[in-house]
């Protein structure tokens, strides 16, 4: 295949640095990842008292990564609040799973199993060491939360675990589960609450959940054995963060191969916990442009689930070995998000993606060559033309229920201005500036129009963050005005914008000037 320089041109990817970057601030991205690291697995304790078949829950998915925003449908009047979709891992009580030649003499639990290989890599079958029948478990399908032991295919014992009861008190409390359904080994709640908002609005929060068993690896899989001293391009996961993964738990799911014929009894490793530390390991730019590549993913699929964000996830992770930390810098978005989106293409183009820790499991290797033919034309249409896309996402979304995007016609001066047959000569890049400039002041203004409500005091928790989000959203526009107008100081420049402020509310505008001597001080 060409390389990406080949099929979108330098002028066209300078522009979508720049509208890419606006389009998802940095600070929003931040104050995601600090909202994703707020609450903790739950708490071990508590589960052993009131659950004692479930050793421990573990949430997965790009929520608890920092890998997702929060992000609301921006309709008049009635609204629905999209949070991720995210799984529970249910870990089982007193089992563990070793692998053939591990030692496990020292181990106190009530039931052992051996790890062999399935016949495709990162799947494996347990078999009890007592007496070597075949293990696997399964949810019984009235969705009421029984778990089935199978052995050699036989149920020997039945647990019940009060799914129902987990997710109203542990998940989700004060939400109303609308639907639930087993599909294959997950049982899968959807999640709805409703209350009003504002005058004839109401708020519909909705999500998705799948509770998952799982269990426990005893320790670091021999599947995985070479990953931790595998040559990198780059020193990305530090040694730091590998010695940290290789001491992290690892999990078994009871997941088969699509095209095993005996998928039932088999399982797969989850490396939930390691892909954990990995993505809170990035640093927020790093984030931004994976988020980012996600909504076009979901722009350019409208709602179709032809192909699983976990190929964007483990395109990212062998992505971040091979570039340097370092060259991923804020001016460049546009440039990783097309080439995150475009080393996806590559892959799915070869039938060839590596999974990040047992890179002998291809990932893709089940998928029909239709459905690869047509996810490929779908991403070359969307890494061509990325805009189209975008637009139609921030027409129909907000984000954190109040970021509204400011219409795309202020983007045309700057897009039609990129795509002119100018000679790139000085007087181009004056007009360049210029258009951008014009850009930012229109996000001045519309950060400015959301601070009209007098805003809570410090230490209000629950709304003061948001007022000091919008604050940080207005002083990233003041230091990005003053790379373009030297002229002025940034001091000068924060307080036209307080002043700007002040048009709708005079006692913020002060607020705003405290916190900003604040926060530029401690840069």
């Amino acid at each position: 295949m060409e390389c990406l320089e080949q099929i979108v041109n330098q002028d066209n990817i300078d522009l979508y640095n720049i509208i890419f970057k606006y389009i998802l601030p940095l600070p929003i991205v931040h104050e995601s990842t600090n909202r994703s690291n707020i609450n903790d697995d739950i708490s071990e304790t508590s589960i052993k008292t009131e659950y004692p078949e479930i050793d421990r829950f573990l949430w997965a998915g790009s929520k608890k990564e920092g890998f997702t925003i929060p992000i609301t449908a921006n309709q008049p009047h009635n609204y629905a609040y999209l949070m991720s979709d995210f799984d529970l891992i249910a870990v089982l009580s007193g089992i563990i799973a070793m692998d053939e030649n591990a030692s496990i003499t020292e181990l106190q639990h009530d039931e052992i199993f051996q790890v062999k290989d399935a016949p495709h890599p990162g799947f494996v079958k347990l078999f009890s060491v007592s007496d070597q029948q075949l293990f696997s478990v399964r949810f019984d399908t009235d969705c009421s939360g029984k778990v089935h032991f199978m052995h050699n295919n036989d149920c020997k014992a039945t647990i019940n675990i009060p799914v129902n009861e987990i997710i109203d008190k542990k998940v989700v409390p004060l939400t109303s589960v609308t639907e639930k359904s087993a599909h294959g080994p997950a049982l899968c709640f959807k999640i709805k609450s409703e209350h009003p908002a504002a005058a004839k609005t109401t708020v519909i929060a909705g999500t998705e959940v799948d509770v998952v068993l799982a269990v426990k690896m005893g320790s670091w899989p021999q599947a995985a054995n070479n990953w931790h001293v595998r040559q990198r391009s780059c020193n990305w996961p530090s040694m730091d963060l590998i010695n940290k993964i290789m001491c992290s738990a690892i999990h078994l799911v009871p997941v088969g191969h699509s095209k095993s014929d005996n998928s039932e009894n088999e399982w797969r490793y989850s490396f939930t916990i390691p892909e954990r530390l990995l993505a809170q390991s990035l640093s927020v730019f790093q984030r931004a442009c994976y988020i980012m590549a996600k909504i076009l993913l979901k722009a350019a699929f409208a709602g179709e689930k032809c192909i699983s964000p976990y190929l964007l996830k483990t395109t990212m992770f062998w992505l971040c070995e091979e570039i340097p930390c370092d060259n991923w810098t804020d001016d460049r978005m546009g440039y990783f998000v097309l080439m995150l989106l475009y080393r996806l293409q590559c892959s799915l183009y070869r039938q060839e993606l590596r999974h990040y820790f047992i890179p002998e499991n291809n990932m893709v290797d089940h998928i029909s060559p239709k459905v690869l033919s047509n996810v490929i034309e779908r991403l070359a249409v969307c890494i061509k033309d990325p805009l189209t896309f975008l637009f139609s996402f921030i027409e129909a979304h907000k984000y954190f229920g109040f970021y509204v995007h400011p219409s795309k016609d202020i983007f045309n001066p700057l897009i039609k201005l990129c795509k002119s047959e100018w000679d790139k000569s000085p007087k181009y890049t004056e007009m360049i500036n210029s258009a951008i400039r014009n850009l930012l002041l229109e996000f001045v203004g519309l950060y400015s129009s959301w601070l009209k409500r007098n805003i809570a005091p410090p230490g209000d928790v629950i709304t003061r963050p948001f007022a000091e989000l919008k604050f940080r959203l207005l002083l990233g526009i003041a230091k990005d005005i003053q790379n373009i107008d030297k002229a002025n100081s940034i001091d000068i420049i924060v307080n036209s914008i307080a002043n700007e402020i002040e048009t709708h509310n005079a006692d913020n505008a002060t607020e705003f000037l405290s916190y900003a001597k604040s926060f530029l001080k401690s840069l």
